[in-house]
């Protein structure tokens, strides 16, 4: 119970590698978010998504999303990631985000009372989806880390690592689509074969 939240809190950037350092060193906020959308799943692996929701100035979001069924782990993948996402938002800009509220699409859990300790703003359970909500700084603002230099080169091996991943298993990753798309569900490798047009004992 709980560690999800203890895990996010002791996740730094060098932590996730070269996306990691790529969000680090981007010019704002909202390039480093557009940054975590292109690679976060295929060279972090995390099987949450985030997604920017824009109200107002001071009114802005990320949403998330599971780029994989997860099922009975969800409330721990997206408690790691809620914690990781607001220490490195205050690692970004040298001082926390003023937070205005947590939306969660589960049920209060046992120990949510610990969620307190880790989020400065109101916590609605049941929600009918999973958000964190921010009113400053704003996701045009500079980031302190910015570094063009090492930006561009962390791109250019992140867009080479993802290349090289869809091109070294087509297969695995048309499986892997089919799978998301079950939402769950455990498709046979008959039906899957029958979807990909090879037999059984080809896949």
């Amino acid at each position: 119970q709980g560690i999800g939240l203890e895990m996010g809190q002791h996740t730094d950037a060098v932590d996730l590698g070269l996306v990691g350092y790529l969000v680090m060193s981007s010019r704002t906020q909202r390039e480093a978010i557009q940054h975590w959308i292109d690679y976060s799943d295929a060279l972090v692996g995390m099987p949450m998504r985030l997604r920017l929701e824009e109200r107002a100035r001071d009114d802005w979001a990320f949403v998330f999303d599971e780029s994989v069924p997860v099922g009975f782990i969800y409330n721990f993948c997206v408690e790691e990631l809620l914690v990781m996402i607001y220490k490195l938002a205050g690692d970004l800009y040298g001082t926390k985000p003023a937070m205005k509220r947590v939306e969660l699409s589960y049920p209060a859990p046992a120990h949510h009372e610990l969620y307190a300790r880790y989020f400065h703003g109101p916590i609605k359970f049941n929600a009918r989806q999973t958000r964190i909500s921010f009113s400053a700084p704003h996701v045009d603002e500079p980031l302190r880390g910015n570094d063009p230099e090492l930006n561009e080169l962390c791109e250019r091996q992140c867009e080479m690592l993802a290349h090289q991943i869809g091109q070294r298993s087509p297969l695995v990753a048309k499986v892997r689509n089919i799978l998301i798309r079950s939402r769950g569900t455990s498709p046979t490798i008959e039906v899957i074969a029958r979807e990909l047009n090879i037999s059984p004992r080809t896949l």
